[in-house]
């Protein structure tokens, strides 16, 4: 019962990764809506059940999300398809939006060290000393 709890918690959490940190870049589109795509690694085959959200969400708009698992679609209708390779998405405005929206909403005071090292890239494992 522990595992399988660890693994619903580990699942719950990549949804919500999915949900809060995929960004979205402005692609062209010859449609009269708006078109966005974005790249996303889970941990865990979530896309199916983490698309509905954006359909939901944005569902005045064109988008797709690929990951290593598949492809969700959004044309008025959500479609999954097969996987494809890393789409190589354009650098648009928005970008920098974002960065200019987290910076402004950053209050070092809310920050949860242990948290937010658990969400970085370690390249080894340890902690770097420093030396004397």
């Amino acid at each position: 019962m522990i595992r399988l709890n660890a693994l619903a918690k580990s699942v719950r959490r990549d949804l919500h990764k999915m949900h809060a940190f995929v960004r979205f870049h402005e692609v062209d589109n010859a449609g009269p809506r708006r078109a966005f795509a974005a790249w996303f690694e889970p941990e865990h085959p979530i896309l199916q059940a983490g698309a509905p959200f954006f359909a939901r969400r944005f569902a005045d708009m064109d988008w797709m999300i690929a990951t290593p698992e598949g492809v969700a679609c959004f044309d008025g209708a959500l479609r999954f398809l097969e996987p494809q390779v890393r789409p190589d998405l354009p650098h648009d405005a928005s970008h920098e939006l974002w960065q200019t929206y987290f910076i402004n909403i950053f209050n070092p005071a809310r920050v949860k060290i242990k948290a937010m090292k658990s969400e970085m890239p370690s390249n080894t494992g340890k902690t770097c000393r420093k030396r004397s």
